[in-house]
């Protein structure tokens, strides 16, 4: 699990109050202020400045060019016709007829008309007497045949006519023999083979050495020593002068929530340097951080704090 260090930190009255000499390299939290002084190991709390992380103002960039116009909104409603105004008086009606002019003089005698078309011819006068009629001809030789005459188009196809009566159903013919049922049910097959069981259970490890079953209260050492070769898992608190390991291995010390470290003067790392939690930018923005907290960041390559609410690069102060 990952490891959160958190700060020494106070508010603006109790750093006042207390006024601590910080220790060289250490770093202490208003959280009133969220800022943050890192000791030198001689003066006090209240002469040392804060740290400044906010760089200059940059100069104001350019100005953006201007949007397009918006488009033209609806037209407004018509308003109400005004009311209609009054009537004119009326015009002057039609004047009285003029008097009759003169008669004009005669005009001269027009030409002579074409002749009219002749009458019809009279009825004809009745017939004579018929006379007697004469002998009959010699029969004159027959004409050659003409041609055939050519095909007339073909009439249209008549109505059908009405459909004729249904005939009686014949007789029903015998029925046939009777087809062969469902076969025998095939033998069943040899049964495969049965997989491996559970392997055997493995030996059992040795027994530990050290306390027997967790403790459940408060533990306070004074003068007795403690040595163990495997985990000491205490549900309480631990009091004790001394915390030294000397055997192989790196001791750790682990907790489901957050791990204080609560001193009256100074929490001090002697004789090594105080390693950060390495944390990608994708691990680091898993963490539920507070202000004051402390990483470093593999994937920027740099020390990185939490302050005033949001992640800031230690070397120029830029947000991260």
């Amino acid at each position: 699990m990952t490891t959160q260090i958190l700060l020494r930190r106070g508010n603006t009255a109790t750093w006042s109050s207390v006024n601590p000499v910080l220790a060289e390299g250490e770093v202490g939290l208003n959280v009133d202020l969220n800022q943050f002084k890192i000791g030198d190991g001689t003066q006090t709390w209240s002469s040392l400045p804060y740290v400044n992380i906010d760089g200059p103002t940059g100069s104001t960039g350019p100005a953006g060019t201007a949007g397009s116009t918006g488009p033209t909104g609806p037209a407004g409603t018509i308003g109400n016709t005004g009311p209609t105004g009054t009537q004119g008086p009326t015009g002057p009606g039609v004047g009285d007829t003029g008097p009759t002019g003169p008669a004009g003089a005669a005009g001269s005698t027009g030409p002579t008309g074409v002749a009219g078309t002749a009458g019809g011819t009279g009825p004809t006068g009745p017939a004579g007497t018929a006379g007697s009629t004469g002998p009959t001809g010699v029969a004159g030789t027959a004409g050659s045949t003409g041609p055939t005459g050519s095909a007339g188009t073909a009439g249209g196809t008549g109505p059908t006519g009405p459909a004729g009566t249904a005939g009686s159903t014949g007789p029903t013919g015998t029925q046939g023999p009777t087809g062969p049922g469902v076969g025998d049910t095939g033998p069943t097959g040899p049964s495969g083979p049965t997989g491996p069981g559970v392997g055997a259970t493995g030996p059992t490890g040795p027994a530990g050495s050290g306390f027997s079953g967790p403790l459940t209260s408060n533990l306070s050492l004074g003068g007795f020593e403690i040595y163990g070769t495997g985990n000491i898992n205490i549900v309480g608190s631990v009091t004790a002068n001394n915390f030294v390991s000397t055997g192989a291995g790196t001791p750790t010390l682990e907790s489901a929530t957050n791990l204080d470290l609560q001193a009256a003067n100074a929490v001090r790392i002697i004789g090594a340097p105080m390693r950060l939690a390495n944390l990608t930018t994708t691990e680091r923005n898993a963490l539920t951080p507070s202000n004051g907290d402390l990483i470093y960041n593999t994937t920027a390559n740099k020390i990185q704090a939490y302050q005033n609410g949001g992640w800031i690069n230690l070397d120029t102060g830029a947000p991260a």
